[in-house]
Parts: structure tokens; sequence; C-alpha cells
């Protein structure tokens, strides 16, 4: 790469230097958040989390609070500590800047509490920094475009949208295991507001908070149109105390319809408001305010305006007073409920105009195919589409493939388990007794013979690859009703048994969230009971009782 010209170092250099000067211009305290963990025997400590909170102007000094000790049991015996210290604007600059270069410190509070605790050397592991200092990056805000969830749990709400600093970290795996244990972890999360095992990514880390310095509010309203103009934006701002807004450049931008419109600019100069004024009726807008020393300040994503609104209200008519028995049986007992009838009555206000529904329609119609994504699929009297649909899932994975299906018979299970196309991949089965309760004894007796022939089969083409853990749900009715595909990190749902998906018209979706549903399939795998005991219990036997829960 070629580097910067001697001209453009010497616009670089002054550059940094200007927006350092603004750092300490602008923020006349901070407060240092520092946790660290010392090791019994350890004469040094080790870095957990630290993190910088600028306070601008208006501010008063906060008050520094002494260090609070936390003892950790074995196997990583010791302590951590959190303490919460005031510094000046300038001298923490010079802490983070020292610790940006890898001397890492226990700051010294301005206002001299504990004392004997400043100056302490801090080991940290810290790996590369996000921007280069002292620029500062403007936080988007928990979902960012790339439908990710960035967040910063430990940062206050009053800040709105900080500009960051951050010092990533690649942190030994005894402070993962300290920071991560339930107990410690609540601890933590009760003075620095974070969990690491939500958020591990700051294990270890050091970070800049700087809440915006010019203004502590900003308020974005559209005027409507009238007679002698268009619609326009009315930005008003509340400044800081003693805060200039002379160097602010503001741009409004909107978006329709699938388009980025005209592009608004202007300054505030001396006045706190600033009015920008839109070509045509605009759809959602969006605001950048940038500073010429200080960078981004603000950037709000396009937003769109209520300009319709319909009130719905609902008024009870009557009520209606009714039985019903609670189960088939015709001995049922009977249940009293009540059921009142309403009467909607609607209302429009605003904004009446059509010449934007058809491409709103169309946008609509194709954002629900958005249900692909999540493998949305509708099978209906097409089981060979279904069965082929289902093994191309299955030999996609490459770390497991489990199947929970209480309904499925052992030949069915097989003939998908047999897709496995890598022997690497771990291979789990979980069934229940009911598809050998619903035969007579012969047919029963054979299906349990095939049950054993076919998984000495798949053992015998798997030998010596991952393990084949097949179980049987216990009860006579087992705790699991729906069918789950678990494929590596992924979780397929079908209220169909995988054996019949296609027989009738049914579906197959990939759950958005499979962390919590892995873990009660985890469960009810280890309640069920293993195929070797389930065969030698049931064989030759014909037993129609099951094990106890």
């Amino acid at each position: 790469m070629t580097p910067p010209s001697p001209r453009a170092q010497i616009a670089l250099a002054s550059h940094t230097k200007a927006a350092r000067q603004a750092l300490l211009d602008d923020y006349p305290f901070a407060t240092i958040h520092l946790v660290t963990f010392c090791a019994k025997g350890s004469r040094t400590s080790e870095l957990v989390f630290g993190w910088v909170e600028l306070l601008p102007h208006g501010f008063p000094q906060p008050r520094s609070v002494a260090p609070a000790r936390k003892s950790v049991r074995p196997p990583f015996e010791g302590f951590l500590f959190h303490s919460r210290t005031v510094m000046t604007g300038e001298r923490v600059m010079e802490w983070y800047e020292d610790a940006i270069r890898g001397a890492v410190v226990t700051p010294e509070a301005i206002d001299k509490v504990a004392p004997e605790l400043a100056g302490i050397s801090v080991s940290s592991r810290l790996v590369r920094e996000d921007p280069t200092w002292p620029q500062l990056g403007l936080f988007t805000g928990p979902h960012a475009q790339d439908s990710l969830n960035y967040e910063l749990p430990f940062v206050p709400d009053w800040t709105d949208q900080p500009r960051i600093h951050r010092m990533s970290a690649d942190p030994e795996q005894h402070l993962v295991a300290v920071a991560t244990r339930p107990d410690l972890a609540r601890w933590l999360a009760n003075r620095i507001w974070i969990d690491f095992a939500v958020h591990p990514e700051w294990l270890g880390a050091l970070a800049v908070v700087a809440p915006n310095p010019l203004w502590s509010e900003m308020h974005h309203r559209k005027l409507p149109a009238s007679e002698d103009s268009g619609e326009r934006s009315l930005l008003r701002f509340v400044p800081r105390p003693g805060a200039d807004l002379k160097g602010l450049q503001i741009m409004a931008y909107e978006r329709k319809l699938g388009m980025i419109g005209p592009v608004s600019r202007g300054r505030p100069g001396t006045a706190s408001a600033l009015l920008l004024a839109h070509e045509a009726r605009s759809g959602a807008i969006g605001v950048v305010v940038h500073d010429e020393t200080r960078g981004l300040l603000h950037a709000s994503p396009p937003t769109p305006f209520l300009e319709a609104m319909q009130l719905t209200m609902s008024v009870a008519s009557g009520t209606r007073e009714m039985t019903a028995p609670t189960t088939v049986s015709p001995s049922a007992p009977q249940e009293s409920f009540s059921a009142t009838d309403y009467v909607d009555t609607q209302t429009r206000f605003g904004w009446e105009g059509t010449e934007d529904l058809a491409v709103l329609a169309a946008a609509r119609r194709r954002e629900r195919r958005a249900a692909e994504a999540f493998g949305q699929r509708w099978f209906g009297s097409d089981p060979q589409t279904a069965a082929a649909f289902i093994r191309t899932l299955i030999g996609q994975a490459r770390t497991k493939v489990h199947i929970y299906d209480p309904y499925v018979t052992s030949l069915e299970l097989f003939r998908f388990l047999q897709a496995v196309t890598r022997r690497t991949v771990g291979v789990r089965a979980v069934t229940s007794s009911l598809p050998f309760k619903t035969q007579p004894p012969v047919a029963r007796e054979r299906m349990v013979t095939e049950l054993e022939q076919e998984e000495a089969r798949l053992k015998e083409y798997r030998r010596g690859a991952s393990p084949v853990e097949i179980s049987i749900l216990r009860g006579k009715v087992p705790p699991l009703h729906d069918r789950f595909l678990v494929i590596d990190e992924e979780i397929w749902f079908t209220g169909n048994s995988l054996a019949t998906l296609g027989n009738r018209a049914g579906m197959i979706i990939r759950l958005p969230d499979p962390a919590p549903i892995a873990a009660e399939l985890e469960r009810l795998f280890r309640d069920a009971e293993p195929i070797e005991a389930y065969l030698k219990r049931t064989r030759g036997s014909h037993a129609e009782t099951e094990p106890e829960e």
C-alpha cells in the first residue's frame, strides 16, 4: 500500500491533535470503572474489564467509590476487585493512552479515595483497537443494518448515541471460567451491568464512552406542507453549558418506496434550531450530524413519521353464559364460562393518499417470502419430495444429526439416518414405544428384530466414527408430541412425523432461536431409555407395561 504523502501526513497529524484536544475540552471529568482478578499467591492482577465514562460539561464532579472485593473459590482461587475512580479529563486521557501502550495500572482518584491502591500494575491481553485513537466511532444502536445485535450493556441510557473507542482482548481461559461462573457473574453484573456469558466480546477489554459533548437532546419534527412552502424538517437542539454549535453540519435525507430522495443540508449557526426543506411529500427521514473537529456526532436511520392513524373503538354489546364438557368422555364434568360480544367502529385520521398503495402492497407480499429464510416449506400429497428434502438437510450435516420423533418406526428412522454423508457426524435418534404398541404381538416382535438389525447395520457402517445414540422415550404416553430434526446448530420443526410428512398437507420450518429448544431436547434424551435396555426388556415379552417415569 502506498504511504500517504508528506502533506497528507501533516494533515492527518494536525487532525489527530485537534481531535485529542477536543476530547480534553469537552470532558472535564471522567469515571474509570475497573474490574481485576488476582489469583491466590500471585502478585499481579489481571484485567477483567474496564471502561472510561467521559462526563461532558454540565455534570458535577462525581465521587469515587472504594474498591469492593469478592472471593473466588477453587479451582481458580483468588479475588475479584471492582473500583470506580474519578479523574480529570486530562489525567484520564493519559491513563488510557498508557493502557493502549500496554501499561495498565490502577488509577489514582482525584478525591484521594483509597490512595494506597493506586498505581498497581495490571496485566492485560489487549490485542487490537477500533478505531485508531484518538478517533471515536459512533455507536449505531443495538440493531444495525446487518441484522446483528450489537450492545453496550454497561452504558447508561442517558448517553443516547455515544461515541466509543474499544480495545479488544484475547483473555486467558481461567479468566473466562471466573467471569462466567454464575455467582461471580451476578456479582459483576450488579456493579458493571454486564454478563460475560452473554457479552464475551468485552471480557478483558477496555473502552472509552464519550456522550455527545455539544447537546443533551435533539428533537426532530416534520412540519406539514402549507400554501407557502412544502414539507420541512425542524431540528431543535438543547445545547450543553458553554457548547458552540457553529461547527455542525447537518444533513437530512429522505427514503421513500425503496429510494433515497433529495438531500437537504444546513448549519444551525448560533441558533439552536434549523429548518430543512423537502422537495415533496417525504417518506422516512434520516439525519446525520457532523462536526468539523469531532467527526460524526449523530446518525439516525430513515425513520417514518406518523401521517395517518386509524382508531378502532370496541363497545361491549352483551355477555353470553355457556357450558361445555372438559373432555370428550360422556361422563366428563361440565365447565361454565362467559363470552363478551363487542361491536367495533373505525375512524381514520390524517393523510388519505392512495398513490403509493400498489407499490407498498407488492413490497409487503415479497416481504412475506422472507419466511423462506427460515426454511419454511409446505408439502401437500407429495411424500417423495418431503423425504428428499429431509435427506438433503441430513446430508449437509457436519457435526451432528439428531431426530426426535415419538411416532416414527425403526425402518422409517434409519432410512433418514443412512442419509448422513460424513462418518464424523454424531447421530442420535429418540423415538417412543408407541409405534410398537399399536401392532399385534407377532408384528411387534418383527419390528423389534428389524430395529436390532438396522441399529447393527448403522453402527457397522459408522465403525470408528462418532457414536450412534438411540433411545426410547419412557412412559405409556411419551413426554414429547412434536417432531424435531437437529442439524448441527440448527433445529427444524414439523407437526407431522418425519415418516409421514407429505402424506397429508404439512410443513417444516427452521426455528429462529434454537438454543432453548436444544436444551429441552437434551433433557428429554437424558431421561429416555437407551435402546439396548429397551430391547433387552421387551425381547420376546410383548409387554404392554412401560417403566415408571
